[in-house]
């Protein structure tokens, strides 16, 4: 069994992959390179995760970076998406991989990388325990804080409001014009949140370079990335694998309903 899958959508992401893949062996954690594009080779794509029994996954693209999110819509274990930097300083690359619908969670890191490793490392060891955090207390914050308590009781996960053990994982709310780097010396799931317009966008891009972000206001996908990262003994797959059941029949009743009122 390989420890990692890391996946990127063309070679020309060496720079970026080599590093990533330098640490991780270094610190003896086993590894397996494929270069698949979600555009250009799909069906190899989905043969690739069909096959492989890899524990976490590190995918990265650039552009409209969407093989990060694609991996996480076909799996229930941790995504750790690398934006790869091109036009807008990577911004385009760090949104797409960020901003994932609700229930498909990817871990956005910065541009290019930042402490994924640390974040896989800490992973294998086995999370102890699950933090949730504010850095502000308003309306916005309260809202995905409640979102993201209630996906873990949906999932029957049970978290605390501090740290009381090594190696927790702590999932921290902060308010989007007031982004700051974790205080927490603990692997830590940023969920900026507020109401903002489009140039904010930058305030993530600048402070994306520590920690692992999902996006905005996404507690629930905090939620369920958090669960992935606890689930290193696979006692929690039946839980994530019956929530995204039901998010799947969610979205075929609604087509049924929608080709009902507006078919021929």
């Amino acid at each position: 069994m390989v420890d990692v899958l890391v996946i990127f959508g063309s070679a020309s992401d060496e720079p970026v992959f080599s590093k990533i893949i330098t640490e991780l062996k270094e610190k003896n954690i086993s590894v397996e390179l494929r270069i698949i594009s979600a555009h250009r080779t799909p069906k190899e794509l989905e043969t690739a995760l069909a096959e492989t029994d890899a524990k976490i996954f590190i995918t990265g693209a650039g552009l409209s970076a969407a093989l990060p999110g694609v991996v996480a819509s076909q799996v229930v274990k941790p995504v750790i998406g690398i934006p790869v930097s091109g036009n807008y300083e990577g911004l385009d690359a760090l949104l797409s991989i960020h901003q994932m619908p609700p229930g498909i969670p990817v871990l956005g890191s910065g541009v290019d990388g930042g402490e994924v490793v640390l974040t896989v490392e800490n992973y294998l060891k086995g999370f102890s325990e699950l933090v949730l955090t504010k850095n502000a207390e308003n309306d916005e914050i309260e809202k995905r804080y409640q979102a993201c308590i209630k996906t873990l009781n949906e999932l029957g996960v049970e978290f605390k409001e501090s740290a009381t053990k090594e190696n927790p994982l702590v999932i921290e709310f902060q308010d989007i014009n007031n982004l700051v780097e974790s205080k927490s010396e603990a692997t830590s799931i940023i969920v900026p949140c507020g109401k903002p317009v489009a140039e904010d966008s930058v305030k993530v891009l600048k402070a994306s370079g520590k920690n692992i972000w999902v996006g905005l206001g996404r507690g629930d996908n905090a939620a369920i990335a958090g669960v992935e990262l606890m689930n290193n003994s696979g006692a929690l797959t039946g839980a994530l694998t019956a929530q995204r059941a039901k998010m799947k029949d969610k979205v075929i009743a609604s087509d049924t309903e929608m080709k009902g009122k507006y078919g021929e």
